[in-house]
């Protein structure tokens, strides 16, 4: 359902990022050659390559969602493919 409480506003947060996907199998095939996961949850929803988190898309009720980047090398293509008000996006190096 996610932090916004109802079902369409998590679906929705989730098509604003949809491009995410191709860009990241694209990434995970040719670059890192493992399989990209995708896992969602009732607060947002986490990209992950041979189990490390890559990126990570949290639904905020009250302002833009957040993207976190936790792999520096995705940053700048992240950018350029999710231009928008209702997105937040920045780097956080992985725990």
């Amino acid at each position: 359902m996610g932090a916004g409480g109802s079902p369409w506003a998590f679906d929705r947060a989730v098509r604003r990022v949809e491009r995410l996907d191709g860009l990241l199998a694209d990434y995970a095939t040719n670059v890192v050659g493992l399989p990209l996961r995708r896992a969602d949850d009732p607060y947002g929803v986490t990209w992950s390559i041979g189990g490390e988190r890559m990126v990570r898309l949290e639904i905020v009720a009250d302002g833009p969602d957040r993207l976190l980047v936790h792999e520096l090398a995705l940053l700048a293509p992240v950018r350029r493919a999710l231009r928008t008000r209702h997105l937040t996006i920045t780097y956080t190096p992985p725990a």
